[in-house]
C-alpha cells in the first residue's frame, strides 16, 4: 500500500522542464489545489540526480525565541520547535521550548528508529559511483544558531528567520532510470515504523491517490501545445532584485586587513571573508498582483551557474497574508552551491565505509605533480 508495483508505478514528463524550471510551476499548483496540506516542497541537484521531496513525513522548525521562558538559563538557550507530523486528515502540529542539545538529540533518536531502512541504500559497488537519494532528512542549520551554541559569550546575532528547518521525506519525485533525465517518478517509501492501522493506511492512500490526480493534470497542462518550453521560460522571467552590499568599501578593506593580521599571527589559517548582500522585491501590497516570490528566480539562476548541489525549499503556506510574526512567515531559502560538504558510503566488497568531500576551496597545487593515489587520497 506504500509504494506502486514497478508496473504501475506513476511517471510524468512534465513537458520535459528541467527541475529547476518545473519546481515554481509545481509548488504553486500544489498550493492552489490544496491550502492546508504541509507541501514544503524541496528541490536538491544532487550532483546531476535531481530529487523534489513533497509531504514530509515529519518536519522541524527552529526558532529563536525573543523572550527568555521560565524554564530558560544562561547555560542553554532555548529554541521554539515546531514538529509537524504528516496526517492523511489533519496535520499533528506541536510547538516546545527546548535546547539546541535536546533537539539534536531528538533528531538523533529519530534517525536512529529508521538505520534499518537504510542498511542497504547506502552501499555501492563502486566509490565513484554518485549516491543517490533514498528517504532521510534534508534542510539546512543555519551558521548563526550554530556559532551561538559554540560561543554564548560572543552574542552573535541571529537572523529574523527559521535558525533551521528539516523533513524527513519519503514522498519525492525523481527522474526514472530508464529515461534517463526525461521522465520522472514518483517514490513512496515504505519504512519500518509506517503504521499498520488499517483506517491510517486508507487515508494514506487517498492522500496519494490525490497527489498522482494532481501531478497527471501537472503533467497534461506542460503537455499542452500552448505551454510549450520556450514560452514558459520567457512568460516566468521576474523582473531583476537590485541586491545592496551591507559594507561600504572601506568597510571590506578593514575587515580585510584585520584577516591578514589573523592569518600573520598565527590565530587562524584560514577565513573565509564574506558579507551580507539585500535585496527587496518590488510590490505594492495594493496590487493585484502575485506576491513575488524566490523560487521564481530559481530557473534562470540555475541555468546560469549550473551548480552541481544547488537546493531550494521553502516553509508556511505562501497563499495567505504574511504574518508579522516569525514563526508564521513565510520563508524561502534559495542555495547554489558548487561544493559537496561530504557524503558517506559503503563498499559492498569490503564492508568498508568511505566519506566524499568536494570543496570549492582551499590550498591545492596548480602543477599536475599528483599521482592517481594522491588524488584519491585528496579527494
Amino acid at each position: 500500500m506504500s509504494d506502486p508495483s514497478s508496473a504501475t508505478k506513476p511517471s510524468w514528463r512534465f513537458g520535459d522542464l528541467s527541475a529547476a524550471e518545473l519546481m515554481p510551476l509545481l509548488q504553486q499548483y500544489l498550493i492552489a489545489q490544496d491550502t492546508k496540506a504541509n507541501w514544503q516542497l524541496v528541490w536538491l541537484d544532487n550532483d546531476d540526480q535531481p530529487v523534489i521531496g513533497l509531504l514530509p513525513k515529519v518536519s522541524w522548525s527552529v526558532y529563536d525565541c525573543a523572550e527568555n521562558t521560565p524554564d530558560s538559563n544562561e547555560q542553554a538557550a532555548l529554541y521554539q520547535v515546531t514538529k509537524t507530523c504528516r496526517d492523511a486528515v489533519h496535520n499533528d502540529i506541536t510547538s516546545t521550548h527546548m535546547s539546541y542539545s535536546d533537539w539534536q538529540d531528538e533528531l538523533i533518536s529519530y534517525s536512529q528508529t529508521y538505520d534499518t531502512d537504510n542498511e542497504n541504500s547506502e552501499s555501492v559497488s563502486d566509490l565513484n559511483e554518485k549516491p543517490s537519494y533514498h528517504h532521510g532528512l534534508i534542510g539546512f542549520i543555519g551558521y548563526d544558531i550554530a556559532a551561538h551554541e559554540l560561543s554564548p559569550s560572543a552574542k552573535i546575532e541571529r537572523a529574523a528567520q527559521p535558525c533551521a528547518v528539516l523533513g524527513h521525506y519519503d514522498i519525492y519525485l525523481r527522474p526514472d532510470g530508464n529515461d534517463g533525465n526525461t521522465g520522472w517518478k514518483l517514490t513512496i517509501k515504505a519504512t519500518a515504523n509506517d503504521s499498520e492501522n488499517d483506517s491510517d493506511n486508507q487515508q494514506k492512500n487517498k492522500m496519494i491517490m490525490a497527489l498522482v490526480s494532481y501531478l497527471n493534470i501537472v503533467d497534461k497542462k506542460l503537455a499542452d501545445d500552448c505551454l510549450n518550453k520556450t514560452q514558459l521560460t520567457a512568460s516566468s522571467t521576474p523582473a531583476p532584485v537590485v541586491l545592496k552590499s551591507r559594507w561600504r568599501k572601506q568597510d571590506y578593506q578593514q575587515a580585510f586587513n584585520q584577516t591578514q593580521n589573523y592569518l600573520q599571527q598565527g590565530d587562524c589559517y584560514q577565513i573565509n571573508l564574506t558579507q551580507e548582500w539585500q535585496g527587496f522585491f518590488d510590490h505594492n501590497p495594493s496590487d493585484n498582483g502575485a506576491l513575488p516570490m524566490l523560487i521564481d528566480y530559481l530557473p534562470a539562476l540555475h541555468r546560469n551557474t549550473r551548480a552541481p548541489f544547488a537546493g531550494y525549499f521553502a516553509v508556511n503556506p505562501f497563499n495567505c497574508e504574511i504574518k508579522d510574526n516569525t514563526s508564521q512567515h513565510p520563508f524561502e531559502l534559495l542555495s547554489c552551491s558548487p561544493e559537496l560538504f561530504f557524503t558517506f558510503t559503503k563498499d559492498i566488497d569490503t564492508g568498508k565505509h568511505h566519506i566524499i568531500t568536494k570543496p570549492s576551496k582551499g590550498p591545492c597545487r596548480a602543477a599536475p605533480i599528483f599521482n592517481k593515489t594522491m588524488l584519491i587520497n585528496s579527494n
